[in-house]
């Protein structure tokens, strides 16, 4: 028996509101659930988008995640940002960035190729991030049932981890010290002031502040000798924060932004 039921019920969905978000009856729904009538591949495809869930999950043939949800997850978010904490197309978008060895999903397929998510496609994603769907923290799910909750955690952890990419394959040596040697103490001074600029004294502020200072200064001594990085073009943008070389182009920036985005309505 397939899940269409299981995931309208689920969902809090009548008959008839499952049918207007899908254009679809409501009697045709019906017959779908029971088993009466078969739907067409693209019909499938049509409930398993709305549901958020894999063709053969929502047939009732898969019951656990697999490598394939993965790349789904990934191939949904290649065009199209959601715009949400946990936003993938923005991060996968640097990843591509940094990596010139990986080519775009686009320059080897075609739009509707992609969003069919054709066998070439998924071979694709299997070829250049199977270090993602090999990690251990993803590999836990390929032994959980599939879920509405489960795709949530599961493209959190995705993007967490091409997070993590991102910071190991733009590291260099300058980075790496920092890393070890100034930022825990600069998150230990950010937490302490926190607390410390709001219920401690001056004289306790000034001692965090003067041990983040003598932190910083054996930091600045360390690093004199190392290799630059002499980094040609400065990227925009990293770890989905925008960078600026200077204020003026981080006003400039905010003035075309203001011009392009729409002024609020006026409430009286």
């Amino acid at each position: 028996m397939n899940r269409i039921k299981e995931l309208r019920q689920k969902n809090n969905l009548t008959l008839r509101e499952l049918g207007k978000k899908v254009d679809m009856s409501s009697s045709r729904i019906s017959q779908y659930e029971t088993g009466k009538r078969e739907p067409k591949l693209e019909t499938w495809k049509k409930l398993a988008d709305f549901f958020d869930v894999p063709v053969p999950y929502l047939q009732g043939i898969q019951s656990n995640y697999t490598q394939r949800d993965v790349f789904r997850i990934l191939n949904n978010n290649y065009f199209n940002s959601d715009n949400n904490l946990y936003d993938i197309h923005e991060i996968l978008e640097e990843v591509f960035t940094f990596s010139p060895d990986i080519p775009r999903l686009d320059s080897l397929f075609s739009r509707d190729e992609i969003k069919k998510f054709t066998t070439n496609v998924q071979k694709y994603w299997q070829k250049y991030f199977s270090f993602l769907a090999n990690h251990k923290l993803i590999q836990t799910f390929y032994e959980l049932p599939i879920s509405p909750q489960g795709n949530i955690v599961l493209k959190e952890n995705i993007f967490n981890l091409l997070e993590d990419h991102v910071i190991l394959i733009t590291e260099t040596t300058l980075s790496k010290r920092y890393e070890d040697n100034l930022q825990d103490s600069i998150n230990t001074f950010n937490s302490s002031m926190m607390y410390e600029t709001r219920f401690g004294n001056k004289q306790d502020i000034i001692s965090l502040t003067d041990a983040l200072i003598k932190e910083a200064e054996k930091f600045k001594k360390g690093i004199k000798n190392l290799p630059d990085n002499n980094v040609k073009v400065r990227p925009k943008s990293f770890l989905n924060e925008l960078y600026f070389n200077n204020y003026d182009e981080m006003l400039n920036y905010a003035k075309n932004k203001a011009k392009t985005c729409k002024p609020n309505k006026k409430i009286f």
